[in-house]
C-alpha cells in the first residue's frame, strides 16, 4: 500500500513538474516570452493612451481687435494655435485649431504697478542676442539678469523674472516648467525669433509687459512632453500687454499637447526575468528527477 501511495503521489508530482517545465521552456524561449509579456503590457498602455490635449491660451483685451463678449476678435497681428498631441500609430498630427483662446482678467493692481515701474529699472534679460552687436548701447551699463538654472537642468520650481527689457534673438527656450516673466518691453530683436519653455505636463508661462515689440514672424509657445500615457494635465500660456503691440511683424501663440510614444523594453528587465525563470525551471527539473528516482526506488523495493 505504501508503494501504491508513492506511485500516485509520484505520478502527480511528475505531472505537475512536467507541466511547469513545459511552460517555462528554454532560456531563449524565456526571453521571447518575457518580451511578449512586456509587449502585451505596452499594447495595453498604448491602447489607453489618449494624446495630451492642447493647453489653454489667455490674452488680455488690449491685444484684441474687438472685445465682443460673445465673440472676441484678435488683433490682426496675432494668431493662436491650439493642437492636441498625436496618437501612437497616427501618421499625422491632429489639425491645429486657430484662434482658440480666452480673454484673461487683469492682474492684481500691485502686479500692474510693479510692471509699470520697470521702465525706470536698469536691468535686462538677454536670450540669444549678441551683446555687442544686437543690444542697445544703453544696456552696457545695465545689470543683466539670468533665466533658468545655472547647471542648465530643467527647473520644476516657479521662476520669477523681471527686467526693464527682455531681448530675444533666434529660437530660445527657458529651462523651467513655470515662468512668470515681467518686463517694461519684451523685444523680439531679430526677425523670426521665438520663445518657449521646457516641455512638461504642468507648465505655465505667464508674461506681463508694458509693451511687446515684434520683428518678423515671432512665436511664444508651450508644449507638453511626449509620454507613454497621460494623466490630467495643466499647462497654460498667459499673455498680458498694457499697451498695443509695437514693431513690424506677427506673433503666434501656441499651446500643443503631448504625443503618445512607444514604451521601451529595458534589457535589464528582460535579463532579470529570464534568469528568474531559468532558476525556477532548474528547480522544477530537479524535483522531477527526484520524483522519478523515488518511484524507481519504490518499484525496486517491491
Amino acid at each position: 500500500m505504501k508503494n501504491l501511495t508513492w506511485f500516485y503521489l509520484g505520478t502527480a508530482v511528475v505531472s505537475m513538474v512536467a507541466c511547469g517545465v513545459k511552460d517555462r521552456g528554454s532560456l531563449s524561449a524565456q526571453y521571447a516570452k518575457t518580451a511578449n509579456n512586456l509587449n502585451q503590457k505596452q499594447a495595453v498602455d498604448q491602447a489607453v493612451c489618449v494624446p495630451g490635449k492642447a493647453g489653454t491660451i489667455s490674452i488680455n483685451d488690449v491685444l484684441l481687435k474687438s472685445n465682443d463678449s460673445n465673440k472676441p476678435i484678435l488683433d490682426d497681428r496675432i494668431i493662436t494655435i491650439s493642437a492636441d498631441g498625436k496618437a501612437l500609430n497616427a501618421t499625422t498630427a491632429p489639425t491645429p485649431t486657430s484662434n482658440q483662446f480666452k480673454v484673461g482678467a487683469a492682474p492684481d493692481e500691485k502686479v500692474l504697478h510693479a510692471v509699470q515701474t520697470l521702465s525706470n529699472a536698469t536691468t535686462f534679460l538677454n536670450l540669444g542676442c549678441d551683446v555687442e552687436k544686437d543690444l542697445p548701447t544703453a544696456t552696457k551699463t545695465w545689470k543683466e539678469v539670468k533665466a533658468g538654472t545655472a547647471d542648465g537642468k530643467i527647473s520644476t520650481e516657479a521662476l520669477n523674472i523681471s527686467a526693464n527689457s527682455v531681448f530675444i534673438c533666434g529660437d530660445q527656450k527657458i529651462n523651467s516648467l513655470m515662468v512668470n516673466l515681467s518686463a517694461d518691453n519684451l523685444i523680439f530683436l531679430r526677425e523670426n525669433s521665438s520663445l518657449s519653455l521646457a516641455e512638461g505636463n504642468l507648465a505655465t508661462f505667464s508674461i506681463i509687459a508694458n509693451k511687446i515689440t515684434l520683428k518678423g514672424e515671432n512665436k511664444i509657445a508651450i508644449k507638453a512632453k511626449d509620454a507613454v500615457s497621460f494623466n490630467d494635465l495643466s499647462y497654460s500660456l498667459n499673455i498680458y500687454s498694457i499697451s498695443p503691440l509695437e514693431g513690424t511683424g506677427k506673433l503666434t501663440l501656441s499651446a500643443t499637447g503631448g504625443s503618445c510614444t512607444k514604451a521601451d523594453i529595458d534589457p535589464k528587465d528582460l535579463k532579470a526575468k529570464s534568469l528568474a525563470d531559468k532558476t525556477a525551471a532548474d528547480k522544477a527539473a530537479a524535483a522531477d528527477r527526484a520524483a522519478k528516482q523515488q518511484i524507481a526506488n519504490d518499484q525496486a523495493a517491491d
